[in-house]
This record gives structure tokens, C-alpha cells and sequence, in this order.
């Protein structure tokens, strides 16, 4: 079936590649553009501030554009009453350089399209006169849109109909036939007549009149009346400047290699010749080696700016216990009231009326702990502050906030393990390596019940020392991922948690071999104020003290008996 876009017949699977809008800038055979650009005053005498020349042509094809086809256009874009932007290059996101001062035309011929760019009084409007008049923009080039073409036998695509984004001002033109730009004289010129300024004493000599000795003249001679500066030369002003370039060449010695037509004859001539014929042979042959060895200064050493460390801040038992609570305001001590008395023994029956009620005394204790202090504290040079990177400063308080975690998890399980209720030396049972821990659920389940006598809540806290740890995950318990098991407990090396009586084991780093601690969140807490910065400026040796320091209580125990500590034998 015919397309309904271009009104061919395609073969199987090819779409219409014409249906699909196109952006691109094209370039033109030279032989079909022949005008070059050129820069005008807008007034006798004045700056330049207008290149004129050709925009593109039509009813040529073009040779390879931006996306690799040549393009045809068959007429003037239908935008051409447009006064369109003027840009650098082909960098429409940019802000303009200048606009058409008119409309695109056709030439008389009809076969070129004419362009009059006004360049605005901005940096890169000036900058863009400048680098035409230097030879380093070549000329102008379009970018055109279409939304469909017609593609011949040769490749080229017909456009019939399109429209005119921008014209760039370009190094290389897409339009190659208008390469070259002329700018016109400025009126800033320093030139006065045929003369210019003497670099001795500074005088403008007459027509005629010899310069001072030794002296130099600033600059070129003054281009012919009516001549513009930095015009393209003519073709036989190229030929003899090229003509001119190889007899120079020609004037030089040739290369020693030069007389060799192959490597078999410069083989046989070196092996034929003496030592010194051999040396200057190897010395013209020879291509120096580089390599980094040979530039060090310009070797830069690769660096990663980030700290590798292990800062290793976790606090398995402060966080068992719910984390750590704020210190109360003022004083260096802390104390609070318990009581510690037998609920079960304060009431009694009356065995008769009228007897009288049975006595009970009950007795508020105080419970109290010291608060303590603990820090570290460095001098560091204003060098060392200034001049790292990254900031030492920012790694430095990094470590010592998790030295400062470390501390206080060591004291904290240190202090538990010491005010904890003692449930015998020989308390905690073995743990067989692949059986089912049956003895330690059953003693979980018992503790758990103790706790929750000596708090009201039943046991959600469980430490055990590293060596217990590991005999945990020996023990016959299957990963969750498994299913149910065997009923008495999982465990997940991938995670690092193992789950026995629905209680979950937590490994305290700090406890005595051994040993295991069963209590609840409620039971005891970890204190502290800290860890924070002080610091102290040192001028005299341009450094500053830095000290990490913080206040805290190795642990407040509330309910004794509802921190129970099981040990081996």
C-alpha cells in the first residue's frame, strides 16, 4: 500500500523515514557557492558591525550534512521574511550574537541566498568580529528544519518545502563554498597614510622622510585606498605563496634516511658501514622513547578522598536495653527511689471480724551512681587544619564519636555483668555443636519467667560473650529462609541474628567468657552526655586543642533481680 506521508510504496518493515522531522545544517559543494562573507561599517569609517554574505544555496545538493546525508533544497525556507538569530557556531541554547538586519533574499541568479547579519555590541558579538577578521571563523552556515524529503538514487534527499532556525557564524562553515571572511577597514586604525608610528621616538615621519636609525616600524604596512584588512588573497597570490613555501623546502638538507627507498637497502648499507656511519645512521633512525618516568611533574598522584576505616559504632547492649537516656540537669551524682520489697507477703487475711489487720512496714530505697568522665584530646597545626584533604579535622571527630561508642559499650557491659543477679557458677548449660539446644530454651523460657517477677514484663533482652556466640551457630538451627525447623530456633549468618524460643541473642563483645545476661529493656539503662567537641586556639604555636569529651553513668540497675547473669562452670 502506498504511505500516507510521502505517497511511495515501501518494501516489508521499512517506515517512512520522510515522515519524520529533521534538524540539521548542511554543507554546499564550492563550486555551487561561490560568495564569500564580509564584515561592513554601518557608517563611513566606523567599526564593523555587519557580515554580509551567503546563507546557503538552492537547487544544489549539498555535501554531507551533520547526520551524514546530503540535502536538496528546492526553494527559500517558508520563514524567509523571518529576521532570524545569529548565533556562534551552531549553539542555539546560547544567547544570540546578532540578528539579520533584513530579511533572507535570493540572489538574481536564484541560485544563492544572501545574508545581512547584524553582530550586537556584546563580548561575544565583538569577539565573533574579531576571530572573522583573523581568519578563524570561516563563514556562515544555516540550520534548517523539514518534516519531509524525497531521497533519490544518489542518496541525496529533496527537501521541498522547510524552514530556517538560525544562521551560525562558523570555524567551518556548513556552507564550505562561503568560507573566508573580509571585514572592512575600522576607523580605529593607527595607520596614518603610507606611515606608521616610529617605535624610537615615537613620531609619525613624512612620506618620504627616513625613519630614525635602528628603528623599527609597529606594525604592517596601510592596505591600498578602498582595500579592505584581512582580505582572502587571489588565487595567484596563493600560488606564489606556496611556490614560495617549497622552494624553502627544497633549500634544505635532506633527511639521512631520505637516500633509502626500502628497509632492505638502509639494512644493507648500516651493516656495510663503519662505526661512525652506523651511529649517525642510528641517531636519524632513532625515535625517543616517553614515559612517565620521564615526566614526573606532570604525574599527578591519583588520591580518593574518602576515609577507608572500619568505625565501628554499634552498641549492642546499650541498644538491648533501649538506648541510651539523657543525663539529669546539675550535680556530678544521680539518684532515684526503688522499692525492693516481698509483694507477696504485705497482705493478710482477717481470720475474724474485728481482729486486727496484720502490720506491714514498706521501705523506699535509694538507688545512686556517681557520674563519671572520659575523653581524648590532640593538638593539631593550623597546617594540618588547612591544608588536608578531606577536612582532618571532620575525620578526626568521625573517630573519636566511634571510639566514644566503643567505650561506653564496654563500660556498660562491664557494669551489667557486675550488678546482675549471679544464677549460679555453673548456670549456663553446653551447647553441643550440631544438636538442637534444647537445655538452653528450656532455661531462656525459665529466665523469662523471672523477669517478668521482677519487673512485670517478661524478658526481651538477651547478651551473650563471643564464645557462647559461636557455639550458637554450631547448634542444629535452621536458616528462617528454611522454613520452621525443628521448633526450637533459627539462625541467619547473612544477618547475624539467631532466634531461640522467640527470644534473639545478642553478642555483647565486652562480656567475660561465658557468660550470658537475661533481662529486659525496663530493668537497667546506660546514661551519658556526650561525646563532645572542645576546642582551644594556640597562637603562639599556630594550632588548636581539640578534646572529645562526655560525662556518663556505667549503668543505673533499677530492678536487680530482673538482671539475671548465667555462667559456665
Amino acid at each position: 500500500m502506498k504511505c500516507t506521508k510521502c505517497g511511495k510504496v515501501h518494501a516489508d518493515g521499512v517506515a517512512c523515514l520522510s515522515a519524520a522531522p529533521h534538524r540539521v545544517s548542511v554543507s554546499f559543494d564550492p563550486a555551487q557557492v561561490t560568495a564569500r562573507l564580509s564584515a561592513a561599517a554601518d557608517a563611513e569609517g566606523g567599526r564593523p558591525t555587519r557580515i554580509l554574505g551567503t546563507a546557503f544555496a538552492i537547487g544544489a545538493p549539498s555535501g554531507p550534512s551533520s547526520d551524514g546525508y546530503r540535502y536538496q533544497f528546492a526553494a527559500m525556507p517558508e520563514n524567509a521574511d523571518e529576521l532570524l538569530d545569529v548565533v556562534n557556531e551552531h549553539d542555539g541554547w546560547a544567547d544570540p550574537i546578532g540578528r539579520l538586519a533584513e530579511p533572507l533574499a535570493p540572489t538574481a541568479d536564484g541560485t544563492l541566498a544572501a545574508a545581512n547579519a547584524r553582530i550586537f555590541d556584546t563580548t561575544a558579538g565583538r569577539d565573533a568580529l574579531v576571530l572573522a577578521a583573523e581568519g578563524v571563523k570561516g563563514g556562515f552556515s544555516i540550520a534548517a528544519s523539514f518534516d519531509s524529503f524525497d531521497q533519490d538514487e544518489q542518496g541525496i534527499r529533496h527537501v521541498p518545502t522547510w524552514r530556517a532556525e538560525h544562521l551560525g557564524v562558523v570555524r567551518s562553515p556548513a556552507f564550505t563554498e562561503s568560507r573566508g571572511l573580509t571585514l572592512a577597514a575600522s576607523a580605529a586604525s593607527t595607520n596614518e597614510g603610507d606611515t606608521v608610528k616610529c617605535t624610537k621616538c615615537g613620531k609619525v615621519h613624512a612620506e618620504g622622510v627616513t625613519a630614525c636609525q635602528s628603528a623599527d616600524l609597529s606594525g604592517p604596512p596601510a592596505p591600498p585606498a578602498g582595500a579592505a584588512f584581512g582580505e582572502i588573497p587571489t588565487v595567484q597570490e596563493l600560488a606564489r605563496q606556496v611556490a614560495e613555501l617549497n622552494a624553502e623546502a627544497g633549500r634544505q638538507g635532506a633527511h639521512p634516511l631520505a637516500q633509502y627507498p626500502t628497509h632492505a637497502e638502509f639494512a644493507a648499507a648500516f651493516l656495510g658501514a663503519d662505526e661512525d656511519e652506523r651511529r649517525r645512521l642510528s641517531a636519524a633512525f632513532a625515535v625517543p622513547t616517553e614515559t612517565t618516568a620521564e615526566i614526573p611533574g606532570l604525574m599527578v598522584p591519583a588520591w580518593r578522598s574518602r576515609l577507608i576505616a572500619n568505625l565501628d559504632a554499634r552498641r549492642p547492649a546499650i541498644q538491648a536495653f533501649g538506648g541510651s537516656q539523657g543525663l539529669p540537669d546539675g550535680g556530678m551524682s544521680v539518684e532515684w527511689p526503688f522499692f525492693n520489697g516481698d509483694l507477696d507477703a504485705m497482705i493478710a487475711q482477717q481470720l475474724a471480724e474485728l481482729d486486727s489487720l496484720s502490720g506491714v512496714q514498706i521501705r523506699i530505697e535509694k538507688g545512686s551512681e556517681d557520674i563519671l568522665t572520659a575523653g581524648a584530646a590532640a593538638s593539631i597545626s593550623y597546617q594540618a587544619l588547612l591544608r588536608s584533604s578531606p577536612a582532618f579535622l571532620a575525620q578526626y571527630q568521625a573517630i573519636m564519636d566511634a571510639a566514644w561508642a566503643r567505650y561506653t559499650e564496654a563500660v556498660f557491659e562491664l557494669s551489667i555483668q557486675a550488678k546482675a543477679t549471679a544464677m549460679g557458677a555453673a548456670s549456663l548449660p553446653a551447647i553441643p555443636a550440631d544438636a538442637k539446644p534444647s537445655a538452653l530454651k528450656s532455661l531462656l523460657f525459665d529466665a523469662s519467667a523471672q523477669v517478668e517477677d521482677a519487673t512485670g514484663a517478661p524478658a526481651n533482652v538477651v547478651l551473650v560473650s563471643s564464645d557462647i556466640w559461636k557455639e550458637l551457630g554450631g547448634a542444629d538451627l535452621p536458616n528462617p529462609k528454611e522454613g520452621p525447623g525443628n521448633g526450637t530456633g533459627t539462625s541467619d549468618a547473612s544477618t547475624l541474628t539467631v532466634s531461640i524460643n522467640g527470644l534473639q541473642p545478642k553478642r555483647a563483645p565486652f562480656l567475660g567468657a561465658g557468660t550470658m545476661v537475661v533481662s529486659n529493656d525496663s530493668a537497667a539503662k546506660f546514661s551519658e552526655q556526650g561525646p563532645m567537641l572542645a576546642t582551644e586556639e594556640d597562637v603562639v604555636k599556630l594550632g588548636r586543642t581539640v578534646a572529645t569529651w562526655g560525662m556518663y553513668i556505667p549503668s543505673e540497675v533499677y530492678y536487680p533481680a530482673g538482671v539475671l547473669k548465667y555462667t559456665r562452670a
